[in-house]
């Protein structure tokens, strides 16, 4: 069960958050590309690699839903991926396990387009040109951030730290080439 606490909003990091590639080095590509359109547009193909095998792995029960077959839990079956079923595929074509709302995906459609966007929704940013400055702020993310959220880290005492180190580091050459980047591609698509 999930609350909405705020609006649904859509930013390019969440749209783009999970991408699949097939390496330059692949044997067939035409294949494996191939697969993966079938993953995104057969449903038979999704919920085998989600679910398994009907009747070993799960069982349908009408109106796509699916449970486990009696003796079979989600920590005996080698597939327990629902809660991860978005990576392999169009989960909107996919089985809705017992238990969870029948209406999930449409539900999840509605949400998702209902979104409210960014308007930099589709810009992103090119690291290159500060890539010394990006690594090096990394760093320093890395060294504070988790101390810094969980509160492990005295606030008062280290987020001036943390902030001028990053300062140093080059942060604001990188909001400045951010920036600069996302002005010209605003106005490269119309936007204000």
């Amino acid at each position: 069960m999930s609350v909405t606490i705020i609006p649904a909003f859509a930013t390019t990091d969440n749209v783009i958050n999970f991408g699949w590639t097939i390496p330059r080095n692949t044997k067939h590509p035409e294949r494996a590309m191939a697969m993966l359109n079938l993953m995104y547009s057969d449903p038979d193909v999704y919920n085998l690699l989600v679910f398994g095998i009907k009747d070993r792995h799960y069982i349908y029960l009408g109106n796509n839903i699916i449970d486990y077959p009696e003796g079979v839990t989600m920590y005996s079956s080698p597939y327990s991926f629902s809660a991860i079923g978005w990576e392999f595929g169009n989960q909107f074509q996919g089985y809705v396990q017992k238990g969870t709302s029948p209406t999930i995906w449409n539900d999840m459609e509605r949400f998702n387009n209902t979104a409210i966007r960014s308007k930099a929704l589709g810009f992103v940013f090119d690291a290159t040109p500060v890539k010394t400055e990006v690594t090096a702020c990394t760093k320093i993310l890395d060294q504070y951030k988790r101390g810094l959220e969980c509160g492990i880290l005295d606030p008062e005492k280290y987020l001036p730290e943390f902030n001028a180190k990053l300062k140093a580091a080059g942060l604001d050459d990188i909001i400045k080439e951010k920036q600069r980047q996302l002005d010209a591609w605003a106005s490269s698509n119309g936007i204000e």
